[in-house]
């Protein structure tokens, strides 16, 4: 199953929701990899820096359960990253 963006957005949000209230999702948009996957845009929160923006491909293809853990682990992962001089 390839979802649509408004539902990766949905689930992205539900994700950030759960696993950690320092990542604010901001939108969902299509990649020029094809339309099998996307970029989830998101602000990395926190009380010490300023918000900062970041972006995620994921996959669209595949299971509800797949896309969460997908999620899940880039989400944690990106929120951790320190910011880069082009950010």
């Amino acid at each position: 199953m390839r979802f649509q963006l408004d539902e990766v957005r949905r689930i992205a949000c539900d994700v950030a929701r759960i696993e950690n209230a320092k990542v604010e999702v901001i939108g969902v948009t299509p990649t020029g990899r094809g339309s099998n996957y996307a970029e989830v845009l998101m602000l990395a929160l926190d009380s010490v820096r300023p918000p900062r923006r970041r972006t995620i491909d994921i996959t669209r293809n595949g299971s509800e359960s797949d896309l969460r853990q997908e999620l899940a682990a880039k989400l944690l992962r990106d929120a951790d990253e320190p910011r880069s001089a082009d950010a």
